[in-house]
């Protein structure tokens, strides 16, 4: 699947879900 389809709002900054695992 195509993560950047489910990027999402994280503490008002736009991150991938694979993004956030790496904060």
């Amino acid at each position: 699947d195509d993560i950047e389809d489910e990027a999402y709002l994280f503490e008002g900054v736009h991150v991938t879900e694979k993004e956030r695992e790496e904060m």
